[in-house]
């Protein structure tokens, strides 16, 4: 039985693997139609050129443009690859994977962990199971909420069941752990040096609130609000639409809509992640910048400072 199981697991994280690394090959979507949630979502699309072009669309949009695949983007203050020690001692400590001289091209990409992952499944090692388990499920949760978020059908049923066959995984093992992060990022509200772009690089930093905001988030907050955020990188979104709101009178309801998404991914996200301190901080952030803004209306405050 406990060989089965490991194949299994072997097979199913050798599949999430070829996905996002691959996209929707055929041989990917083959394998993917045989899962009843993914067969769910594929439901719909007929195997016809348009489909799978808009399969492929789909993918690059979601895993390419906004919610980046990398566990540095949220296990990092600097939200870049290559930022994480962790997990290449990790790799070196059960022999498997880059070791700390000898990087492999993006060992912090999903993908490439997730192969790792399937490896120690073939090779029944139960301690590296556990700690690069430990190491997925303390992020996971974040990439999935913003996968979901983007509103494509195939990618949030795909970062849905990546997310749960870890938990489920990690819970089926006896030694499970405590959950830990790095320590966070913090945020100065009371330093009159504190400008907009200073909250806009906090608020974007997924160590620090518990939450990536995407390009998508970015621009479908920006077009509930009718403001502008221009084109660019999510730093340069953010800066340009808290730049907008405070100019415009309508930071208090930007501040608004941000917090309720942290409520609700304070209220959905899994109750076996370390995040809730640092969500709970961040909408209280979020209701002193609120404070700050309404104050600044009957002021002469520059839009860039609080």
């Amino acid at each position: 039985m406990q060989a089965q199981l490991a194949r299994a697991h072997q097979l199913a994280y050798t599949f999430f693997s070829d996905f996002l690394r691959d996209g929707p090959t055929p041989a990917v979507l083959a394998q993917a139609r045989a899962s009843s949630t993914l067969a769910a979502a594929l439901a719909e699309p007929r195997d016809t050129h348009a489909d799978r072009d808009a399969l492929w669309a789909e993918h690059e949009h979601v895993f390419g443009y906004c919610v980046y695949p990398y566990s540095g983007v949220y296990l990092s203050p600097e939200t870049q690859v290559g930022h994480d020690r962790r997990l290449i001692n990790l790799y070196a400590q059960f022999g498997c994977g880059p070791g700390p001289d000898e990087p492999e091209p993006e060992p912090e990409h999903l993908a490439n962990i997730l192969r790792v992952l399937a490896s120690l499944c073939r090779a029944h090692n139960l301690a590296g199971q556990q700690q690069l388990l430990n190491y997925l499920a303390s992020w996971i949760s974040v990439w999935t909420d913003a996968v979901v978020r983007c509103q494509r059908p195939v990618s949030a049923a795909f970062a849905c069941l990546v997310r749960d066959t870890i938990y489920l995984h990690r819970q089926g093992l006896a030694s499970a752990q405590l959950l830990d992060l790095p320590p966070a990022p913090t945020l100065d509200l009371q330093s009159p040096q504190t400008t907009l772009a200073d909250i806009a690089d906090h608020l974007l930093t997924p160590l620090a609130t518990g939450v990536f905001l995407s390009r998508h988030d970015l621009a479908s907050l920006a077009r509930r609000l009718q403001l502008p955020c221009g084109f660019g990188g999510r730093a340069l979104l953010l800066r340009n639409l808290l730049r907008s709101a405070a100019r415009f009178g309508s930071l208090t309801a930007v501040c608004e809509q941000l917090a309720a998404l942290w409520e609700q991914v304070l209220a959905t996200r899994h109750p076996d992640c370390p995040w809730a301190p640092r969500l709970r901080t961040t909408l209280h952030h979020l209701a002193s910048i609120r404070l700050a803004g309404e104050n600044r209306a009957t002021t002469d405050v520059p839009a860039e400072a609080l």
